[in-house]
């Protein structure tokens, strides 16, 4: 980058000597959720303040939140209007204590381009007790989660067609190295963080091999218990796009089964969308119950973000909590998670 030039996330900027983040604390959506969307093993029924910023590391044509990371894309004046504020660290965490939250969740956008504002905030809010979780796609270096991982006590790896090379290179026109996305969920896991994974499918030729091929790998190198969820695409910008790589909702079913076959033990469909259970690997009672009801962050083409799609209300059935620790009640086995 020289002088005056952005990264490819146009907010990171070389003012000559150092690098600045031009997007530190301009908030896009802010709100009171649950973290029961993406995260099915960590905190049930915990309220969490939902924080969304600018911008994002990768370029995706089908991006569902494109109004608040495409940054590139848009002028000044639609930038001003999709900022809702900017806010001091210290103020997410006073809003966060007002809505009576017991965490963060920063997501939204790609939160690997708000860092800096995302680790200040982290510190202050583990000094007032609450938790921070963080939504990402992954391609983080090394030092980024060196800095991030002692900071904050979730984090969600949003995977796209288990690393189909089409499919990447049609969403972002460019490769991208699966691998190393691999390697963030690893080194997370290595690092205390709580992970899960999300695997968002298309249609593709190989989807079922990459999956298992993908599965195997947590299995063996992270943990046969980390939790996978598994959603089809539904939502594109076109017919052709449509016709082209929408995944039919049956086959979402047969990609969870064959997670399963390759080792994993907590792998969820999200076309099984009413009824969500996670099982006790051991004995196979139900330990906890997920019933859908809709709320998530969305954002519409004219840059209004909102709440849609899938949380749930949530019963520990057969689980027993023990110092955040969970145990079947029929077995005693250990769940995996954070509870």
């Amino acid at each position: 980058m020289a002088k005056g030039e952005y990264g490819f996330c146009h907010v990171v900027c070389n003012t000559g000597d150092t690098l600045i983040s031009t997007n530190y604390g301009l908030i896009t959506g802010i709100g009171t959720t649950n973290t029961d969307f993406d995260f099915l093993h960590f905190k049930p029924n915990a309220t969490a303040l939902y924080v969304a910023g600018l911008g994002c590391n990768f370029h995706c044509d089908a991006c569902l939140n494109a109004c608040i990371t495409h940054v590139k894309t848009m002028n000044r004046n639609v930038l001003t209007a999709l900022v809702k504020e900017q806010l001091a660290p210290s103020a997410v965490v006073d809003k966060a204590k007002q809505e009576k939250a017991s965490g963060i969740v920063f997501g939204g956008n790609e939160p690997t381009v708000c860092l800096d504002f995302v680790v200040d905030t982290a510190h202050l809010a583990k000094e007032a007790g609450l938790f921070v979780t963080f939504q990402t796609n992954g391609y983080l270096t090394p030092e980024a989660i060196e800095l991030l991982a002692p900071n904050i006590d979730a984090v969600v790896v949003g995977l796209k067609a288990f690393g189909d090379v089409g499919v990447y290179k049609w969403l972002l026109e460019r490769r991208i190295n699966y691998e190393h996305i691999l390697a963030s969920v690893k080194a997370f896991h290595e690092r205390g963080t709580h992970v899960e994974v999300t695997a968002l499918v298309l249609k593709s030729d190989n989807v079922e091999t990459l999956a298992e091929q993908t599965s195997r790998w947590l299995a063996t190198n992270v943990s046969r218990e980390i939790p996978l969820s598994i959603h089809r695409m539904e939502r594109f910008y076109s017919a052709h796009w449509q016709e082209s790589y929408e995944l039919p909702a049956d086959d979402v079913n047969k990609i969870a089964q064959v997670c399963r076959d390759a080792g994993l033990v907590n792998v969820y469909s999200r076309e099984e969308a009413q009824q969500v259970p996670t099982y006790c690997p051991s004995c196979g009672k139900v330990v906890v119950q997920r019933t859908a009801r809709d709320k998530a962050l969305s954002c519409n083409a004219d840059g209004v973000v909102s709440y849609s799609q899938h949380e749930f209300d949530i019963h520990c059935v057969g689980l027993n909590v023990v110092e955040g620790r969970g145990y079947c009640a029929s077995c005693s086995n250990t769940i995996y998670g954070a509870w």
